[in-house]
């Protein structure tokens, strides 16, 4: 299933830098009723047993930049056969 993820201004001043279970991107994850969401410059693991796909260039300077602490957008990106999502 393709799965459009948007990570909102919300999610960006709730996230925690270097955090994989609170970064911008987990939370929206979590939203998206991936609870267990985790975040890495590598990989999007939706929950401990729904495995996980490796995240797009995109993404990678996204979370770069902000566990750097720089000033960072909203944006949006799908995620190519993402599991289904545990509940909503």
């Amino acid at each position: 299933m393709n799965l459009k993820i948007t990570v909102t201004a919300k999610d960006i001043r709730n996230g925690k830098t270097s955090q994989a279970s609170f970064c911008p991107i987990a939370l929206a994850c979590h939203r998206l009723g991936y609870p267990g969401a985790t975040v890495t410059h590598d990989y999007i693991r939706f929950n401990f047993d729904l495995g996980e796909t490796s995240v797009p260039k995109k993404m990678t300077d996204w979370i770069s930049k902000f566990d750097a602490g720089e000033v960072v957008k909203p944006f949006s990106f799908t995620v190519k056969n993402a599991p289904k999502p545990r509940s909503l």
